[in-house]
């Protein structure tokens, strides 16, 4: 393992952007990064040319501002760009939905022709590659990225965005959908849950047990994200209607399950972002009930604050989070900073990296079930089709992919038919895979961070 020395010959002001950007690069290469101010070194970064260096990497410093800049030959600068949302803020006020929320078509078109591609890792490779013609020993001091040999990694989560189908709100939106679209499943949910509020059985939305017995068959422990919203928190429309506060809870259960390994966090209502002091009210509230840490949060609807994503994330540390997995596109699998790999989150506003973990949520059940957001479904076959592209693409960068099916979705009845069927044909083909590392969230986080440690005490072999 080793450091790579750095020299940045560019404007003061982007040092901080820059320094950063060059930090998630190596990290990826399997380096740490010292910054120099000497005349021998690695990498010279900026349009000074210095014979001591081993690679000279031309800056674009107009890259690191504007909205316009999708394409730049300078890959610290899109890296930066990348990981910051850069090019989100080029998204119109009309393209969003009352949460800030939009589709990867309202994207320039530059990034809407990547939003599948790990480009961060790409730039990564692309950067190795170049310093090994230049510097043959440089691979075989690189770090692995995974234990034990694995080639990616493999993390399954799920969104709890129901647990009750005999809670009064859940059988009012049901019967809503149900007449107003005439959709003749939402009136099958709305018999079923009224039976439900009516005997105390036969809860379709609760299937943690389901998922506990083929997650121990597949050899997975997952992450369960639950549904809070805090006493004070603006409701909204779209909202959960059922949540882990509920009659439907099975606490036992839940602390039963974490003693095996599973995890469990937080699941942020909309408008939590608007309170931020909800967030630790709401992580305190779920540790005290499982008796256990809480370290991980994902947002409902991925309702950021997208147009000022690091104000969220600095309140998520502030509350006490370790990582945050809420970045994912609303339509489609792929890979929303550029990278299925964790990163450090970074404040744009204070130019400093935050004491926060992004773990990027590559893959949800419905981008794959559905062909929209309307949610027409998609067939079975091509449904896992289309996830397994993104599996291999993870699998050939090395990456790590993050699953999000959600908890009630193990029905497979319902407005969820099929949906488990699809899950079992994709958990066929990849986790019985031996060079896949199979973790939570959490242990993906810790991994990554104590692997980053572990880059900053080492020097480059000569």
């Amino acid at each position: 393992m080793a450091l790579l020395s750095v020299r940045l010959d560019i404007p003061a002001r982007l040092v901080p952007k820059a320094t950063f950007a060059l930090g998630e690069l190596a990290h990826r290469m399997g380096f740490g990064v010292q910054v120099t101010d000497g005349d021998t070194g690695d990498i010279c970064y900026g349009d000074q040319t210095r014979a001591g260096f081993h690679l000279q990497l031309s800056a674009d410093a107009a890259a690191y501002d504007g909205v316009a800049r999708s394409e730049t030959a300078d890959s610290v600068a899109a890296t930066y760009r990348l990981l910051t949302y850069a090019e989100e803020r080029a998204v119109s006020d009309a393209a969003r939905d009352r949460r800030g929320v939009f589709l990867t078509t309202a994207l320039p078109p530059g990034r809407q022709r990547t939003i599948a591609e790990p480009l961060v890792e790409q730039f990564a490779d692309a950067l190795l590659a170049q310093l090994a013609a230049r510097q043959p020993r440089v691979v075989e001091a690189a770090a692995p990225r995974w234990p034990a040999g694995k080639k990616y990694a493999l993390v399954m989560t799920h969104d709890v965005d129901a647990m009750d189908a005999g809670a009064p709100p859940e059988l009012a939106a049901a019967l809503a959908k149900a007449v107003v679209r005439g959709d003749s499943r939402q009136w099958a949910v709305f018999r079923r849950g009224l039976r439900f509020a009516s005997n105390a059985a036969g809860n379709p939305w609760f299937q943690f047990a389901w998922w506990r017995d083929w997650e121990r068959r597949t050899g997975v422990r997952s992450a369960f994200y639950f549904f809070l919203r805090p006493d004070g928190v603006v409701r909204d429309w779209n909202d959960c209607r059922s949540g882990v506060d509920g009659r439907a809870a099975d606490w036992g259960l839940f602390r039963a399950m974490a003693d095996e390994g599973w995890e469990f966090g937080v699941h942020a209502s909309i408008h939590m972002k608007d309170s931020p002091n909800a967030f630790a009210a709401a992580r305190q509230w779920l540790e005290t009930r499982l008796g256990r840490p809480v370290t991980g949060i994902r947002h409902h609807y991925f309702a950021l604050d997208w147009r000022r994503p690091w104000r969220t994330h600095r309140d998520h540390a502030r509350a006490g989070f370790e990582y945050d997995s809420s970045i994912a596109w609303r339509d489609a699998p792929g890979f929303r900073t550029g990278t299925s790999l964790p990163h450090h989150a970074y404040d744009g506003e204070r130019d400093e990296v935050l004491p926060l973990t992004v773990v990027p949520c590559s893959l949800m059940d419905n981008h794959v079930t559905c062909v929209d957001v309307a949610g027409t479904r998609a067939p079975a076959d091509a449904a896992a089709a289309r996830a397994m592209e993104i599996v291999g693409r993870v699998r050939s960068s090395g990456g790590a992919l993050v699953f999000n099916w959600h908890q009630e979705t193990a029905s497979n009845d319902l407005v969820y038919s099929g949906y488990r069927d699809v899950l079992e044909g994709i958990a066929a083909r990849c986790f019985d895979d031996g060079d896949a590392w199979i973790a939570t969230p959490h242990q993906l986080s810790r991994h990554w961070n104590e692997r980053i440690t572990r880059l900053a005490t080492h020097e480059i072999a000569a």
